[in-house]
């Protein structure tokens, strides 16, 4: 397995070359191993959480560039999980997007108003989440 470049600036920089690096918090390890393989292949570096405080954890230690987050989770919610990130200094331009079976518009203006900045429901395409990505943090491989 590679070596993460977890710095802020590393993770940051698009035009570096190097690949970003995506915080994947997420329970269900199904939808975790696709989620971190479908970002693999568009050439992101990975980081995981299994839940929110866990996340929290690895977005302080490797401040990933964006993260990816579902909402059901034991410890600490995704909704919680988004506050405490968003009421860091360190977290506060991070994009966030939601991943979720939940898919009420009370659900996706809650993640709103905590201030994720997009929201996908489950189960997402492959194609989805790297596009995402891509948008979200402003890199693309190169060809």
């Amino acid at each position: 397995m590679a070596r993460l470049d977890t710095s802020r600036e590393a993770a940051n920089n698009a035009t570096n070359g190097q690949a970003p690096l995506v915080l994947l918090v997420e329970d269900a390890i199904t939808t975790r191993t696709f989620c971190r393989t479908a970002l693999e292949e568009a050439g992101f570096q990975v980081a995981e959480a299994a839940n929110g405080l866990e996340g929290l954890e690895r977005f302080v230690e490797q401040q990933p560039a964006m993260i990816f987050c579902d909402i059901n989770m034991p410890k600490m919610d995704g909704y919680q999980f988004v506050t405490a990130v968003r009421n860091g200094e360190d977290g506060r331009d991070v994009p966030i997007i939601m991943l979720s079976t939940e898919a009420e518009d009370a659900d996706l203006l809650a993640a709103f108003r905590l201030g994720a900045n997009f929201y996908c429901v489950k189960p997402p395409r492959a194609e989805a989440l790297q596009t995402l990505a891509e948008f979200a943090t402003g890199w693309r491989r190169p060809q």
